[in-house]
This record gives structure tokens, sequence and C-alpha cells, in this order.
């Protein structure tokens, strides 16, 4: 797990960043498997 520090300045930098289009990007390359976080893994 990150520091709380880091989790913060990504949160704050999502909530600038915050719209519908981006929320969308989000799911489906999370969808995708591209997200660069956390990924289902098959097993």
């Amino acid at each position: 797990m990150s520091t709380p520090e880091v989790l913060a300045g990504i949160e704050a930098e999502y909530l600038r960043k915050a719209s519908l289009r981006t929320d969308l990007r989000i799911l489906f390359r999370t969808l995708l498997g591209r997200s660069p976080g956390d990924r289902v893994l098959d097993t």
C-alpha cells in the first residue's frame, strides 16, 4: 500500500481532472485490463 501522502496527491489530481469523459476512460481501461492500477488476474 502506498503512503497516505502519495494517495492524497493522486486523489487531488483526480479531483482536478474529474469529468464524465475521464471517468468513462478509467472505466473502459479497467474493464479492458489496460489500467496501470490494480488488475484482476485470471487464475
